[in-house]
């Protein structure tokens, strides 16, 4: 779980950074929903893979996400860093929280 969690890290990264041909909108729904999607299954996948250490896994999430927001405000030149991005990305650790919860207790229940 441990080689998935860091693969999801890496092709999150090589996402937020690669190119865009067109200028984002200020803000487009879509785009916030991804940034959700993606921290829930980077949230699930961290949860799975470090157990005991879900409260750093989710300060750790959410550090990574204002790194990715500042890499690229600062390293690229088509990608823009959006703190309503970050906020999408804390959307997305809690619905990720909330579904590993949820199964994690269902799981329990039916052992």
């Amino acid at each position: 779980m441990q080689l998935l969690f860091a693969c999801c890290i890496i092709f999150t990264l090589v996402m937020a950074v690669i190119p865009i041909t067109e200028m984002p909108n200020a803000f487009n729904l879509w785009d916030k929903a991804q940034h959700a999607l993606a921290f829930s299954v980077l949230t699930i996948a961290g949860n799975l893979a470090y157990p005991k250490l879900t409260k750093a896994v989710y300060v750790g999430l959410i550090l990574y996400g204002a790194a990715i927001e500042l890499i690229q405000s600062t390293l690229t030149t088509t990608r823009f860093g959006e703190f309503s991005d970050l906020v999408a990305d804390g959307v997305g650790i809690g619905l990720g929280f909330a579904v590993y919860y949820i199964v994690r207790k269902v799981i329990k229940q039916h052992s």
